[in-house]
């Protein structure tokens, strides 16, 4: 529940300037890679690849990291964990973007909200654009 909840407070509404459909869409797929496999609609086991598909454990490992750690939960969600508790990958958060200005991936907007909100003093321009993505939605 405190993942969903979690979840709920940064992903839902922050993906920037994405259609309505478009954030339903991905609040709906963060909300089934909470669920066993078994439970998650169809369309969206189509859609992720093979080693995607079962984050339940990952997510808790998250979850459970940052409770004991003090690690808002959005800075954890980018990184993906091998068995041994190693970092495989960090999503990309700020991309390139049309006329090569930088854009926010889905992980970004949360992840520096939560910053904010733990009163850590970002670069202005991070701040500039988490204010421009949230003008545009």
């Amino acid at each position: 529940m405190e993942v969903n909840e979690q979840v709920e407070r940064y992903y839902y509404g922050s993906v920037g300037n994405r259609s309505v459909v478009n954030a339903s869409q991905l609040v709906t797929n963060i909300m089934s890679m909470l669920v066993p496999v078994f439970m998650r609609p169809q369309r969206f086991l189509q859609e992720m690849p093979e080693e995607a598909k079962d984050q339940l454990a990952n997510q808790h490992v998250n979850h459970n990291l940052s409770q004991l750690t003090g690690i808002p939960l959005p800075l954890l969600l980018p990184t993906q964990f091998d068995e041994s508790g190693d970092v495989t990958e960090i999503h990309d958060l700020i991309v390139e973007g049309p006329a090569g200005k930088p854009f926010l991936t889905q992980w970004a907007a949360p992840a520096i909200t939560a910053l904010q909100e733990e009163g850590v003093n970002l670069p202005d321009e991070l701040a500039q654009l988490i204010r421009l993505s949230d003008s545009l939605t």
